[in-house]
């Protein structure tokens, strides 16, 4: 009976213990990489990149908007307002893509040194005041964590798969963008 009760406790103590180390862990080695600009070099590049683009395309609808209100009569105002109205839209996709890069290593610091060490202290709590709650919160917190780290990488990889599936009809775009211009 009392082998069996020291064995609970020290099974106890064990969780509590690695529930401190992940805590420790996580805030002194995962964070550092996590909120590292360099660990996201590749995403910050991709998303410079179609910064870029968005930004050529914008400053091309201003131009051909402005162009097409040049022209004398009523017939183009429509047409001009129209691809105003996308220029708009596009200042509002730059602004977006200018907030993912800011968030990468903010959701980092959020994730893992904040969230996650408060996930393991749950847990570790759970132990000791056998509460199922806690540790199933502990683990909503930590797939939470995981999710908000990874939502922004993942997401700008499936936007540069549907970029390179869609290649041909950006470089067509492109080269009627640079007819317009010349002309």
């Amino acid at each position: 009976m009392k082998n069996s009760l020291l064995n609970g406790v020290m099974r106890k103590i064990l969780i509590v213990v690695i529930c401190c180390v992940v805590a420790l862990f996580s805030i002194f080695v995962v964070a550092k990489k996590a909120t590292s600009p360099e660990t996201y070099k590749n995403t910050i590049e991709s998303i410079d990149r179609k910064k870029v683009v968005v930004m050529g395309v914008t400053a091309t609808a201003a131009i051909a908007s402005t162009a097409l209100a040049s022209v004398v009569g009523d017939a183009t105002t429509p047409v001009a307002n129209e691809i105003m109205d996308i220029s708009s839209y596009l200042l509002i996709v730059v602004c977006a893509l200018v907030l993912e890069k800011s968030l990468l290593t903010v959701f980092g610091y959020i994730s893992f040194n904040i969230l996650i060490p408060i996930a393991c202290g749950l847990f570790a709590i759970s132990v000791f005041a056998k509460r199922n709650l806690l540790k199933i919160l502990s683990l909503k917190i930590v797939v939470f964590a995981l999710v908000l780290t990874t939502v922004i990488p993942f997401s700008l990889k499936i936007s540069d798969l549907v970029y390179e599936t869609n290649m041909s009809t950006v470089k067509a775009l492109d080269s009627k963008v640079e007819g317009i211009d010349s002309a």
